[in-house]
């Protein structure tokens, strides 16, 4: 087992923000830095809500030098080389990760909820698919709602809309593509997404994948600790006696290695270790590069370990009640060099092509000037071409 490597939390911020990279000059360009990015974190979160842009576009749009949209789409229903499943929660992963989420869909295929309801209109809804190149809930004849665990969360649908889902899911239908946020699904065989589908999983018992998890999500949040975690949602089964003997095992298999952040324990992947010790030796500088970060962005998973090395202390309050908001429902994190300098609020408005900001918060020490004004004014343009928007306005 590596021995512990002591950071301060200056150097902890600037190894989390290399590993995700934010850090310096941008690594990723173009359609092929999409899919290097997103092979780098292992998959980055989904999110159909679209007040600035949807959370993956916001996330590459703050990695990937010359982005545009067009890149995730083509990778994801093209070029087949991405696909969206259920991971931390909804994502997009490589496609031929798709082998290790076999306990996924084994799950959604023996959930038993409502299971009547859905299993009679299962038959009308692969028929329809057999049919037709792609297909949505209106080419379903399942009227009425249904309560079904929709992303990991309980609520209500149409009893179609439920199949289509539990469908997908289950691995008998694929995503065809998407129009906004709605999905159109098709058999699996038909856009070549059966191959990665049908092979066995890799994981032949549950110590080996709660490991593989583990190790997964210390690659897509850049550190963990060992504690619950945000970090670890959706792993399948998982306890904290789980989670305490993969993290053995990752270190005993030298697989991962402790981080010592003045005081607190946290684990990296060893593939990082020649960057933690870049970092230490002060080879890795910043800039005055500014990002404006998505909510839900890897690097924001672990809330309580950005506060720790940050002083940030950030929520989304998109599900807190307006009166009791302190900033916005959309409000997104402002990186400026290696410190997160405050919160933005940017609202587009694709039929003005406007690009509207209603606030920005600085923390309080942070005392902005005439750089960081530039660096900010160049993210809010790069936000602005990415929403369709013409114009920037702030309020």
């Amino acid at each position: 087992m590596t021995d512990k490597i002591e950071l301060t939390r200056r150097q902890a911020a600037r190894f989390l923000l290399c590993h995700h990279g934010l850090l310096g000059k941008r690594a990723y360009k173009g359609k092929k830095g999409v899919e290097s990015f997103i092979r780098r974190m292992g998959c980055i979160q989904y999110d159909p809500v679209n007040v600035c842009g949807r959370s993956p576009e916001l996330v590459l749009l703050s990695r990937v030098e010359g982005y545009d949209s067009r890149y995730l789409w083509e990778l994801l229903y093209k070029d087949r080389r991405l696909y969206d499943y259920y991971d931390k929660c909804m994502c997009i992963v490589p496609s031929e990760d798709m082998k290790y989420f076999r306990r996924s869909r084994n799950r959604y295929a023996s959930y038993e909820r409502n299971f009547e309801r859905i299993e009679s209109i299962i038959p009308t809804a692969l028929e329809a698919a057999r049919e037709k190149d792609f297909v949505s809930a209106s080419d379903i004849d399942g009227d009425g709602l249904t309560n079904w665990r929709w992303e990991g969360h309980w609520g209500s649908s149409s009893a179609a809309n439920a199949t289509l889902e539990r469908l997908y899911f289950e691995g008998r239908l694929a995503v065809h593509h998407k129009e906004g946020a709605v999905r159109y699904y098709c058999l699996p065989e038909k856009v070549g997404v059966d191959k990665y589908l049908s092979q066995p999983d890799p994981n032949e018992n549950d110590g080996d994948y709660f490991a593989w998890a583990i190790e997964r999500r210390i690659n897509s949040a850049g550190m963990l600790a060992d504690r619950a975690s945000d970090v670890l949602l959706g792993i399948v089964g998982l306890k904290a006696a789980d989670r305490r003997a993969a993290i053995a095992r990752l270190l005993d298999e030298g697989r991962i290695f402790p981080i010592s952040v003045e005081g607190e324990t946290y684990f990296a992947a060893a593939k990082d270790a020649e960057l933690v010790a870049d970092v230490k030796n002060g080879k890795r500088r910043t800039s005055d590069r500014c990002e404006l970060l998505a909510p839900l962005d890897n690097f924001m998973w672990d809330r309580r370990m950005i506060k720790s090395i940050f002083g940030f202390d950030y929520k989304w309050e998109i599900y807190t009640p307006k009166e009791q908001r302190k900033y916005g429902h959309y409000v997104l994190p402002v990186l400026f060099g290696d410190r997160l300098v405050g919160r933005i609020e940017p609202v587009a408005d694709g039929k003005k092509r406007l690009l509207t900001v209603r606030n920005f918060w600085p923390e309080e020490w942070f005392e902005g000037g005439e750089r960081f004004e530039k660096a900010l004014e160049g993210a809010l343009e790069r936000l602005a071409a990415l929403n369709g928007c013409e114009r920037v306005e702030r309020q």
